[in-house]
């Protein structure tokens, strides 16, 4: 049964979950800082889409299944009031969801209170850098 789910990360492995996906038939939203598949005039590939990547995702782009928000720096995610989650932003947006958002990039080690960064099912709470 399709479902609708969060990737937050706009890069190679965030892309690739979007895609994979949206050919399983669910719907998509994707938070991204910035456009990586659009930079003009940088050829870093840590920077950018590898070119198999954007090809990949040029061809999803269009489907109303997919949602894609740019300026998102999530900043956490907590579980929300009604059992779903809640993914947060540094400009104070946020999205919910029901299933836990699908996250590429997580900074391990300590919060900014230096307590131990926590990860399971009864405390999805958790920072993103």
């Amino acid at each position: 049964m399709p479902g609708h789910y969060t990737v937050i990360g706009g890069y190679e492995s965030g892309v690739d979950a979007a895609v994979n996906l949206l050919k399983l038939g669910h719907r998509v939203r994707l938070l991204a800082r910035r456009p990586t598949w659009d930079l003009p005039e940088v050829y870093d590939p840590s920077q950018m889409l590898s070119p198999y990547t954007r090809e990949r995702l040029r061809k999803i782009e269009s489907s109303n299944r997919l949602e894609t928000v740019f300026g998102a720096d999530v900043t956490e995610v907590t579980t929300g009031t009604d059992g779903g989650f809640r993914i947060h932003a540094a400009d104070g947006r946020h999205w919910d969801t029901a299933v836990p958002p699908q996250q590429t990039h997580i900074k391990k080690g300590l919060h900014d209170s230096q307590e131990p960064a926590r990860r399971s099912a009864a405390h999805p709470s958790q920072r993103f850098y």
